[in-house]
């Protein structure tokens, strides 16, 4: 019993330590923090995803493709009166 326990108990903690890597982004800022640079390094054409953008969800992406298209044609995401 007391080796089951033992197990266990180690196995949660790896799990546990796994799942709280602070070196991963865990919000979908911070993750798009550390994609948008990525993206505007890319060079001219390429349409792969870098890594630094992994996590982020679908949605997010694409918007911030789009932001970092708009910002390199120099629009801005101001309004007008």
């Amino acid at each position: 019993m007391r080796t089951r326990t033992t197990t266990a108990t180690v196995l949660l903690l790896a799990a546990l330590t796994g799942c709280s890597s602070s070196e991963q982004p865990k919000t979908q800022e911070e993750i798009a923090a550390l994609c948008a640079p990525a993206l505007k390094a890319r060079p001219e054409g390429d349409t792969s995803k870098p890594k630094e953008c992994e996590g982020l969800t679908a949605d997010n992406y694409d918007l911030l493709v789009i932001s970092t298209i708009a910002d390199g044609l120099g629009i801005s995401g101001g309004t007008t009166n």
